[in-house]
């Protein structure tokens, strides 16, 4: 709360960890707490492509896509209502 109130944005990975099978893993209801809470606009983003490049503490080159959605904004929702929408919307990212 405090970065976004003094103008930074964040990022969020709401599933709490990186998936070793490249299958989304169960979104954490933090994400829908800190949506609600601070009343920020979420961007659902897709990354794809990324696994390898952190390999053993070594990094390699490698090309990734990263895909923006739509500005999201909630209100009178419930903190599970908020993350399984954003999951609904990056599932929906290609």
């Amino acid at each position: 709360g405090k970065l976004l109130d003094s103008g930074h944005s964040i990022i969020f990975f709401p599933e709490g960890k990186h998936s070793l099978t490249n299958k989304m893993l169960p979104f954490k209801t933090g994400l829908g707490f800190i949506a609600l809470y601070t009343k920020v606009k979420v961007i659902p983003v897709k990354i794809t492509g990324i696994r390898g490049i952190l390999d053993n503490g070594m990094i390699h080159r490698k090309n990734v896509t990263v895909t923006f959605g739509k500005a999201l904004e909630f209100s009178n929702n419930s903190p599970q209502e908020v993350v399984n929408l954003i999951e609904k919307e990056i599932k929906k990212l290609e």
